[in-house]
């Protein structure tokens, strides 16, 4: 059995969390354990925090610009960039490989489970794929189950970086799946979308439904960046009342992780 090394990316936008105080993503979480148990090396890169806090801030005005633009973005990735173009998108995605600091891997995940209509989520997904099959030489999939098989099959059309399009039910499953199928085993692809010779063929999903509530597998550097003292979390709700500022007589760090104990809405 071969031993992959997998990273999964939780992607910014600039639209999606509505929690004053958010707290970090379970879905890459959730996957990581998965791989972590079936033997694999799982590593978690939560860029939502990591580019709305630091990384951002090493681009420039016109970088920035640029990855906002989803027709440039989409030109420089299918390779019909002007050569001064793609220099600049060259650049960006050299400043996305070493601001998240990603690390060479057999896969590339990437949830697209807070998906909007904004440039910002598609483009940074697209990029960061785009990087590191050319930076890595490896294998890219994209996934969320709120996303049917067509939103796959358009995006996999329009960005020839992606290899597989998740829409199971079952993310695990579907995801040990495509690490068999890149390792060359039998893979039996589930709710999957695959880029297969050239060609996107779909591989519907089986009837297999999750056995039991999902276990996140949560890092602990990535659990630090999320603790928040008394005073932040007032200063969140705007709650700038004196009677407010009273109650903190000594600063306590709190930590919220999300769980989900059942699988239905």
């Amino acid at each position: 059995k071969k031993h992959l090394k997998v990273t999964l990316v939780y992607p910014p936008g600039e639209q999606k969390i509505s929690e004053p105080v958010p707290p970090p993503n379970m879905t890459i979480a959730v996957l990581a354990d998965a791989l972590i148990k079936a033997g694999h090396t799982a590593f978690q890169v939560d860029a939502e925090k990591d580019w709305f806090d630091k990384v951002q801030y090493s681009f420039s005005r016109e970088q920035k610009s640029l990855l906002y633009d989803k027709d440039s973005a989409g030109s420089y990735i299918n390779g019909k960039a002007n050569k001064t173009l793609a220099a600049k998108y060259d650049r960006i995605c050299g400043l996305l490989l070493s601001g998240l600091a990603l690390k060479k891997s057999d896969l590339v995940g990437i949830t697209l489970v807070d998906i909007r209509a904004e440039p910002l989520i598609i483009n940074f997904s697209a990029l960061v794929a785009h990087a590191v099959k050319r930076e890595f030489k490896a294998k890219t999939v994209i996934g969320y189950r709120g996303l049917p098989k067509e939103g796959f099959f358009y995006l996999m059309r329009r960005y020839p970086c992606f290899d597989y399009g998740v829409y199971a039910q079952w993310g695990e499953k579907a995801l040990l799946e495509i690490v068999r199928d890149i390792s060359g085993e039998k893979a039996g692809l589930t709710g999957t979308v695959a880029r297969k010779n050239g060609k996107l063929r779909n591989y519907p999903e089986s009837g297999a439904r999750r056995p039991s509530a999902p276990r996140p597998h949560y890092e602990g550097h990535i659990l630090e960046k999320y603790k928040a003292d008394d005073a932040k979390i007032f200063s969140s709700y705007n709650s700038d009342f004196p009677f407010v500022k009273k109650l903190i007589k000594k600063d306590k760090d709190f930590l919220v992780v999300p769980y989900a104990f059942e699988l239905t809405c």
